[in-house]
């Protein structure tokens, strides 16, 4: 007989034995089984409601905490990007020169004549 024959020919054997001790159970003992086996039942499937409410909090607060990073990480980089664009040295002479408006407004003009000076 293979292996798989005698665990078939086991749980037949297994069965057929609890069936008929579960026939020799008085009717008062039974009700108290029965009884055990419902609030065993009741108090599984709480447990499994309250836990499919917490697994629906999962994603909301994996999602929150996503995104909490990734806005910290943008105002991160806005700050750098922003600190990049803060006047250098070579900005100075522009910025407290008292030189009237309309000369930067010529500004490309001057720095084109400037190039034509040093190629001509």
């Amino acid at each position: 007989m293979s292996e798989k024959n005698q665990d078939q020919e086991f749980l037949r054997q297994t069965r057929k034995t609890l069936n008929l001790q579960i026939d020799a159970i008085d009717d008062s003992t039974r009700s108290a089984l029965s009884h055990i086996r419902r609030r065993a039942i009741a108090q599984l499937d709480s447990h499994s409601t309250k836990s499919k409410f917490r697994q629906g909090w999962y994603p909301i607060l994996a999602a929150t905490a996503t995104a909490s990073v990734i806005i910290s990480i943008a105002i991160t980089i806005n700050m750098s990007a922003t600190t990049d664009r803060l006047p250098t040295l070579e900005d100075m002479p522009l910025i407290t020169a008292t030189d009237d408006i309309m000369f930067y407004q010529d500004l490309e003009f001057y720095q084109w004549l400037d190039a034509e000076k040093v190629n001509g």
